[in-house]
């Protein structure tokens, strides 16, 4: 019976161990598709005139995409955004939409697409909205991306620390467990 006991601890111990790996693995892979999906849906090249669809009311965010790709074209330009006058209005009624500048900086990395908040706006209705774009010069170039999107971050962190938590608490039972 003791000699069963020992060989129960010791598995006890390689299960925990095993959790812990797959624990820390499940996360790397919830990071990785979470922030695929905080990216911002929508892009537009400007300067110029870019209409889009806002399915939802809400608070969004303007990225300046400092490396970006649509379709087979990449756009890079410094980390910081050129000076740009930027107007948005809804096309439904012609409001304009205003648009305040962003107190903490968020910024994204995957994959081809990097970016940084540079605005932000309350959709107080879904539907079409219209980008407007211009250099103070009137310059048509060079040309860059601007992306649109609600950035949750809030959601990420708490769901990553409920897999951390929870790998580390059933683990850590199981490991110790087989010191008992």
């Amino acid at each position: 019976m003791e000699k069963f006991v020992k060989i129960l601890k010791r598995w006890h111990y390689t299960i925990g161990a095993i959790l812990l790996v797959v624990g820390f693995i499940l996360l790397r892979l919830f990071f990785y598709v979470q922030t695929k999906k905080m990216l911002p849906k929508i892009q537009v090249v400007v300067p110029g005139e870019s209409e889009f669809y806002l399915g939802e009311p809400g608070k969004y965010t303007i990225f300046y995409e400092y490396e970006s790709v649509i379709g087979d074209k990449m756009y890079s330009l410094g980390e910081s955004p050129p000076e740009m006058s930027i107007q948005l209005h809804s096309k439904q009624d012609k409001r304009i939409v205003d648009l305040s500048k962003i107190s903490r900086a968020k910024t994204y990395k995957l994959g081809k697409r990097s970016g940084v908040s540079i605005l932000e706006f309350n959709a107080k209705d879904s539907g079409y909205y219209v980008l407007f774009t211009e250099y103070p010069s009137g310059s048509l170039g060079p040309e860059f991306v601007l992306a649109i999107g609600k950035f949750k971050r809030l959601g990420v962190i708490l769901g990553a620390v409920g897999i951390y938590v929870a790998t580390l608490g059933i683990s850590g039972f199981l490991m110790l467990r087989s010191f008992s």
